[in-house]
């Protein structure tokens, strides 16, 4: 398994994270993810060849935060 870890601002609470953890899950590839309010971070597993960069910030965007470069 491989992971990545992305940096997102605007979550402030448990319930940020699972919403962020939830529209990763739905992606194809992604077969798990874990946000951290604190760290303002969320860390994704996938299986062999990761989400577009893009792709990710869209689905990110699409439920309220933003992906930092």
């Amino acid at each position: 398994m491989n992971s990545m870890t992305l940096k997102v601002e605007g979550m402030c609470c448990g319930g940020c994270e699972t919403t962020v953890q939830t529209v990763l899950n739905k992606m194809d590839g992604i077969v798990g993810s874990n946000a951290d309010v604190t760290q303002k971070t969320v860390t994704f597993e996938f299986e062999s060849t990761p989400p577009e960069h893009d792709e990710l910030k869209a689905a990110i965007a699409s439920v309220g935060y933003k992906v930092v470069d």
